[in-house]
């Protein structure tokens, strides 16, 4: 069994953000304790290490021009806290969200204008109750709508200027729980449209029957006028644009839409991005490809659509004979799939 002092750990904090490296946490075999609580032990007690030597972990350094308060439990990359109420500097907004380029990807989030939840404890007309916890009354973390309520959102905003002193709003925060979803600029806010409101014919073919424009960064916001909320309503929508790298992959340093996800190991592992090539052996070669399409187990009777429906995938065997892999595309931020694992169906 690995002792404390042999898990290798680095930890790198910069403007609130922390990454783990854990280069031989897989070692520890005789480790009672399951892998996400291992990952905290070793990283609390290297933050207590970092903290006592008065390194950059010390969130008490006022020399910095963007002080975070982030808990420790929120700066884990296994956390899924949200983080709210924390913006960045002017100056810290305009480097990470720096002008020109193409833009970034494009996230949507639930924006929520008031209490979830009425004086009664019930959940107000118009919300999914999947994304909230009607016990706690507290929105659910890592939702697939980023639901954000409106005093949390603008207390994460920092307003700059670009060269021409146009105001643009940097939204800095762990949305939702997403440690990954940090820092934007606010593009757009749209209202949900009432039951029987007219809809304009171009709003039904670009897609936006159910959102109407409110505030946007090209029109209002080039006019000066804050992203406020103006009009009556529970429900809005935020349209949040990436910095300009989220174009090439899931993280700066690390370019590329790709993972690999290594189940049959110790502790499984996940490596995404050009990373991957460091973590395979340069000299196996691929002797056999086998092209497998499947149709998906139905417990009752086949729809039309099931009878159509198949899974198609790539096995790849290797000269060493260790083992094979499986590949699939899928759309991105999406898992191809995923009713396999739903209906039990797995590749052996």
């Amino acid at each position: 069994m690995m002792s404390d002092d042999e898990l290798e750990i680095e930890v790198q904090q910069g403007d609130g953000e922390i990454k783990v490296l854990l280069e031989r946490l897989e070692q520890s075999s005789d480790s009672e304790a399951p892998l996400p609580r291992q990952l905290e032990l070793a990283l609390e007690k290297s933050l207590s290490k970092n903290k006592l030597s008065g390194s950059s972990c010390d969130d008490t350094d006022n020399t910095s021009s963007n002080k975070q308060e982030y808990s420790e439990q929120t700066k884990k990359t296994i956390s899924m806290e949200s983080a709210y109420g924390h913006p960045l500097s002017p100056e810290e907004a305009a480097k990470r969200m720096p002008l020109g380029g193409e833009g970034g990807l494009i996230w949507h989030s639930l924006l929520i204008n008031g209490e979830p939840f009425d004086e009664n404890g019930k959940l107000r007309p118009g919300l999914n109750p999947r994304d909230f916890d009607a016990e706690s009354k507290i929105i659910k973390p890592r939702r697939a709508s980023l639901p954000i309520l409106s005093r949390d959102f603008y207390s994460s905003l920092t307003r700059i200027e670009d060269s021409r002193g146009q105001p643009r709003f940097i939204f800095h925060g762990v949305l939702n729980g997403w440690p990954s979803l940090q820092t934007f600029e606010v593009i757009k806010i749209q209202r949900r449209r009432q039951q029987k409101e007219f809809v304009h014919p171009v709003d039904m073919l670009t897609g936006q029957r159910l959102w109407a424009p409110m505030w946007s960064a090209s029109k209002e916001g080039k006019k000066g006028a804050d992203p406020t909320i103006k009009e009556k309503g529970l429900i809005f929508r935020i349209s949040f644009q990436s910095p300009t790298w989220s174009r090439e992959g899931w993280s700066e340093d690390n370019p590329g839409f790709t993972f690999w996800y290594e189940s049959q190991c110790l502790h499984p592992k996940l490596t995404y991005g050009l990373k991957m090539i460091e973590r395979v052996d340069p000299n196996p070669k691929c002797t056999h490809l086998h092209m497998v399409a499947h149709r998906y187990a139905r417990g009752g009777k086949e729809s039309p659509k099931d009878k159509l429906t198949y899974h198609s995938l790539v096995l790849l065997e290797w000269d060493h004979g260790q083992y094979c892999s499986v590949v699939e595309a899928a759309y991105l931020n999406g898992l191809a799939g995923w009713r396999q694992v739903k209906n039990r169906f797995f590749l052996h």
